[in-house]
């Protein structure tokens, strides 16, 4: 007797079950199509928010809408450029008012 399908049965030479089907949420296949066959998150969730996301997007540009990515990249890191900016003045700044305050 034939098992009813989707089941797999190794004695009657038919194929197995097809895989499931990719996990959007946990591991989308945009993440995990690097030649390296590390997946992104491996990576990013060492590094800062801004910075991830830089990486992120161009982790993944060539295996979706490269150019949007590509830009999308430029703009985490436009912001991460701007951030740091701002704390050398501050940190230079605090270096000053600091050092007149021991003359």
């Amino acid at each position: 007797m034939a098992l009813p399908s989707p089941f797999f049965n190794p004695f009657s030479g038919s194929s197995p079950v097809p895989s499931p089907p990719p996990d959007l949420i946990a591991h989308p296949p945009h993440y995990t199509t690097h030649p390296s066959g590390v997946e992104c998150i491996t990576i990013t969730e060492h590094m800062g928010f801004l910075l991830g996301n830089v990486m992120k997007y161009i982790w993944r540009c060539d295996g979706k809408d490269g150019l949007s990515d590509l830009k999308k990249a430029r703009w985490y890191l436009e912001r991460e450029i701007a951030k740091r900016e701002v704390h050398a003045i501050a940190s230079a700044q605090s270096d000053l008012f600091n050092s007149g305050l021991r003359e």
